[in-house]
């Protein structure tokens, strides 16, 4: 992982990338550009030659270890750009998919998995570039759902050039992603927060992997717990041949994960058991498969319900992954947190924890059918 210094710079999603990588989690592999490129980059004097060559050679070493090249119809390496700040600012920053793309690279992923996947991918790059833009895109299933009509409107913001010059696409996908951090949303997100206004972001750039490539392909968000009832279980949703962002937004209809295929189910219960050892709290993870190999996007810590906290809590103490002290220290945080709950106290140590009946616990969630 990086020395500790370089932590607050790197955002969230940066963090957690780093963690899953040196754990030996397939991540796809990236690239992250830190908090204060964001800040040089909207100074006057900006050293903007400095910051192509810093992409430039990062673009270098990721097209070393994907085996893949920008702009190459044979093998193009696409990216997606992330914003990734200190604070969650949920919706509020964008993220650009598919980064990479020109006309012959259009043309030779149509010719190998179809012209419906190539128009995808493309349509979802130009919707992403005008939300940046600030710019409405056209509504999808109208007369204009394919991506003649985006491209129009994006190259009237950018120029031919952005859609012919993948190395321009690239630079300025970056810097609409950190220009997204001083958008109109943020402001307002920051000022109802409260937040001293401290624009910037770190910005991931990491290779794309397809979840709508083919029939061995799929992507999927999991909580490595219940988060109703904090049972020891993968609870989740995914869908094959569907890109994760449809699975995040609930754009479309999704599987239980209980369905998952046996070797992604293998997969995933063998990163939850990794990930919650060494980070100690119950996870949500995203997670795509391509071509049937298993890829972790994301993984951070769960919102789950309070009576779940304190059942994860215990299971995680029996387990040995955090002591009796931090154990005791998590649920006087609970009870300073959630005033209506009383945690009944046996001072010879832990023991398991049964919800008195009556006590306000939010113990009758969808329990029962379990």
């Amino acid at each position: 992982g990086p020395p500790g210094t370089l932590r607050p710079f790197l955002g969230g999603k940066g963090n957690g990338l780093i963690d899953m990588a040196s754990l030996g989690v397939r991540v796809p592999p990236a690239f992250i550009l830190g908090l204060p490129i964001c800040a040089e980059l909207f100074r006057e004097d900006a050293d903007r030659q400095g910051f192509r060559e810093a992409v430039g050679r990062y673009l270098g070493q990721l097209e070393e270890q994907t085996g893949r090249r920008l702009g190459s119809p044979e093998k193009p390496l696409l990216v997606s750009a992330r914003s990734g700040t200190t604070i969650s600012l949920p919706g509020s920053m964008c993220t650009i998919l598919n980064a990479g793309l020109t006309p012959a690279i259009r043309e030779a992923l149509a010719a190998r998995h179809g012209a419906a996947f190539a128009d995808a991918v493309y349509l979802r790059f130009l919707r992403n570039v005008l939300v940046a833009l600030e710019t409405d895109a056209p509504a999808p299933g109208g007369p204009e759902a394919g991506p003649a009509q985006a491209e129009r409107l994006v190259t009237a913001k950018l120029g031919a050039a952005f859609l012919e010059d993948p190395f321009e696409q690239l630079l300025k996908c970056i810097e609409l992603v950190f220009a997204s951090s001083r958008s109109h949303n943020v402001r307002e997100y920051l000022k109802e927060l409260s937040i001293e206004v401290n624009f910037g972001t770190a910005v991931t750039v990491q290779q794309m992997v397809f979840g709508n490539k083919n029939a061995d392909s799929m992507s999927g968000v999991v909580f490595t717990r219940n988060p109703i009832n904090g049972r020891d279980e993968l609870f989740g949703e995914y869908r094959e041949m569907t890109q994760g962002e449809d699975v995040v937004m609930g754009n479309i209809v999704t599987r239980s994960v209980a369905t998952v295929p046996a070797a992604v189910r293998a997969g995933l219960q063998k990163y939850k058991e990794l990930l919650e050892k060494k980070l100690k709290h119950e996870l949500d993870l995203e997670f795509t498969v391509e071509d049937g190999e298993l890829y972790l996007l994301q993984a951070r810590r769960a919102t789950v319900s309070t009576y779940a906290r304190v059942v994860i809590d215990t299971d995680l103490m029996k387990k040995g992954f955090i002591s009796v002290y931090e154990y005791r220290g998590r649920i006087d945080r609970l009870c300073a947190g959630n005033a209506y709950i009383s945690v009944p106290r046996n001072d010879g140590g832990a023991r398991e924890w049964k919800p008195p009946v009556g006590t306000g616990v939010p113990i009758n969630h969808g329990i029962a059918s379990g």
